[in-house]
């Protein structure tokens, strides 16, 4: 009794994941807009900046994205 349980088990466990299965895309409802657009934060560029002043090499942070700087100028070390 318990050996035809399992083989009972088995067969339907081979059969669930072997069956075949269609999918099809639905298509957009008539008179909506059919792109999706995604709202994907992105992490600013931050990089360095440099510039020399009379022989002396100056550094500051500059976002690139915004392109706005965020510090002042100070001396590189």
């Amino acid at each position: 009794m318990k050996k035809s349980i399992a083989y009972l088990l088995i067969v339907l466990h081979l059969f669930f994941a072997v069956a075949p299965m269609n999918a099809f895309a639905m298509s957009a409802a008539p008179g909506s807009d059919s792109t999706i657009v995604f709202d994907i934060k992105r992490a600013p560029d931050i990089k360095w900046q440099y510039t020399v002043i009379n022989n002396v090499l100056y550094r500051r942070l500059y976002n690139y994205s915004t392109k706005t700087p965020i510090t002042d100028w100070e001396v590189v070390p």
